[in-house]
C-alpha cells in the first residue's frame, strides 16, 4: 500500500494489490473476429453448396440459422428483454422446416391448368397447350441453363452470350430502387430521369 503526499491517514489503493483482478472475457465484437468468422462459414458454405448433397445444405443452413436466432436472444437478454431462447429455436427451426426429400418442388393452380413439379418432373395442364395432361412428364422444355453463379464465372472467364444481367440494366434498378427509398424517406412521389 501507499500513501498519500501531505496526509498519512489517506491510503490511495495500489492497482493489482488487494483486489482480486477480474478476468474479462475474451471480446468476440471485433472486426477482426467477425472478417474472419465470415470468411470461413463462407467457405464451408459454398463447399457445402457445390460439394456435398442437398441434405447437407439443409443442415449447414439450420445449425446458422439456429445459430443466429440464440444470438439475437441473447442480444434481447442483454437489453433487459425476456426471453425463450431454446423454444425460440425451436419454433423457427420447425416453422422453417422442409421436407429432406422435398418431392413437390413447385405446385401452380388455376382457372385455365395447372403445373407441378414432382420428383424433378414437370406435370403440366393447360387448355392452350396441346399434349399437356398432366398425367405424363411434360418434356417439350428447352435445355436448361447452367446455374447463374457458373454463369457469372464463365462470363469471368471470357465466355460470350451468357444471359447475364448487363450494366446498364442493373444502373436503371439501381436508379429506380434509390428512387424508391428517396420517396419513402421525404413521403412524396420522386420523378425518374
Amino acid at each position: 500500500m501507499s500513501t498519500t503526499s501531505g496526509n498519512s491517514n489517506i491510503i490511495a489503493p495500489v492497482p493489482g494489490v488487494g483486489t482480486a483482478a477480474k478476468a474479462q472475457p475474451p471480446s468476440r465484437s471485433g472486426f477482426l473476429w467477425r472478417l474472419i468468422s465470415s470468411i470461413v462459414l463462407w467457405g464451408i458454405m459454398l463447399s457445402v453448396i457445390f460439394w456435398l448433397p442437398p441434405t447437407a445444405l439443409y443442415i449447414f443452413v439450420n445449425v446458422v440459422l439456429a445459430r443466429a436466432v440464440w444470438e439475437f436472444y441473447r442480444i434481447c437478454e442483454a437489453k433487459g428483454l425476456r426471453t425463450y431462447k431454446v423454444w425460440g429455436v425451436i419454433g423457427t427451426l420447425a416453422a422453417g422446416w422442409v421436407d429432406v426429400e422435398d418431392p413437390v418442388q413447385l405446385l401452380i393452380s388455376g382457372t385455365e391448368g395447372h403445373a407441378i413439379v414432382m420428383d424433378n418432373h414437370l406435370y403440366y395442364r393447360s387448355k392452350h397447350i396441346p399434349n399437356s395432361d398432366s398425367k405424363d412428364p411434360f418434356t417439350q422444355l428447352p435445355p436448361a441453363h447452367k446455374p447463374p453463379m457458373l454463369q457469372f464465372l464463365d462470363a469471368l472467364g471470357g465466355a460470350p452470350d451468357q444471359p447475364l444481367v448487363k450494366p446498364d440494366e442493373a444502373a436503371a434498378r439501381v436508379v429506380v430502387m434509390e428512387a424508391m427509398y428517396r420517396g419513402a424517406r421525404e413521403q412524396k412521389w420522386v420523378k425518374l430521369g
